[in-house]
């Protein structure tokens, strides 16, 4: 099961079509779920044995603007948001 990759196209389809008045709350809520499969892929594909909490983060966040670029947007149209480091 997908979940993780589901929740990401679901918030990138809330932070473009809803306007949501706090996505940063949505993210610090739900960015364990949103992330749930990335912890793996660090490990299989970047080869980071054990990717800290900051690593799926920010991968999670990476993959959200990746999605959102596909729209002509980025993290950086919501000003609240946590960009990509």
């Amino acid at each position: 099961m997908q979940t993780g990759t589901q929740l990401c196209h679901l918030f990138v389809t809330i932070l473009r079509d809803c306007t949501p008045s706090h996505p940063r709350v949505l993210w610090d809520t739900f960015w364990p779920h949103i992330c749930d499969d990335l912890a793996y892929k660090l490990q299989h594909d970047a080869h980071i044995p054990q990717p800290s909490k900051d690593n799926i983060q920010d991968y999670g966040l990476y993959v959200i603007n990746n999605l959102l670029s596909d729209t002509g947007q980025s993290l950086q149209d919501w000003d609240t948001m946590p960009q990509v480091v």
